[in-house]
């Protein structure tokens, strides 16, 4: 079975996009799961307004960002405490807002908004929002990505649940992976780097070094 931590961006379009393929892939092949994990740092802010022309902004504005991913991200983490669906329905009905309208801004009645409309318990999200759990939580995930040098998103690190193989970190988890991985033929994470490396006429033996390997899967079952 194949797992991918997905981590991301909450206000990148592509991101938004790629959340999407990820979700119709697991609706298509039984032996794949997916967990999506917002991360807020400089970077993935400075990425994210490069993506959508705006680098162009002031320091203030730029901060204004920062908040409002750190904002939405909470809310996600917040959200998930009433089951992972939750957490995935909300990011995407937040995003899809956004992105249609072009407008990033962290709202607190339009979360609200939000939860009603996917039908979790309101009290209890604004409850946990604003909670020390849904604060660790976040902290834990910022902690895993610096550990794992996660610099760009979207960023996949992919398993192999029913093998001792160690997991791969893929930079630019895009639509190219996910086809692979939709491939059922593919069992393996060694069939994946393979496939993948054959396709850009390279070869897994003189090209490992692009990819990097994650050893200890154990952290990743509390996400």
């Amino acid at each position: 079975m194949f797992e991918i931590y997905l981590f991301i961006d909450p206000l990148n379009t592509l991101c938004f996009n790629v959340e999407k393929d990820t979700i119709n892939l697991a609706k298509k092949r039984k032996n794949f799961r997916f967990r999506f994990i917002p991360i807020v740092n400089l970077q993935t802010i400075e990425q994210s307004l490069n993506y959508h022309s705006r680098n162009k902004q002031s320091i203030e504005e730029r901060n204004q960002a920062f908040q409002n991913a750190y904002f939405i991200a909470l809310d996600i983490k917040a959200a998930e405490l009433q089951g992972r669906k939750y957490g995935v329905e909300f990011l995407l009905k937040i995003q899809q807002t956004f992105i249609s309208q072009n407008k990033f801004d962290h709202s607190i009645e339009y979360t609200k908004q939000c939860i009603d409309e996917i039908g979790a318990d309101l009290k209890a999200f604004l409850k946990d929002r604003n909670s020390d759990l849904s604060k660790k939580i976040f902290l834990r995930d910022q902690q895993l990505a610096r550990e794992l040098s996660i610099q760009y998103i979207p960023t996949a690190i992919i398993f192999d649940f029913n093998s001792e193989e160690d997991g791969i970190i893929i930079e630019d988890y895009l639509l190219e992976t996910l086809d692979m991985l939709g491939n059922k033929e593919i069992k393996s994470i060694y069939q994946l780097l393979n496939h993948l490396f054959l396709n850009h006429g390279m070869t897994l033996e003189n090209k490992s070094e692009i990819y990097h390997k994650v050893k200890n899967k154990n952290k990743f079952h509390d996400i």
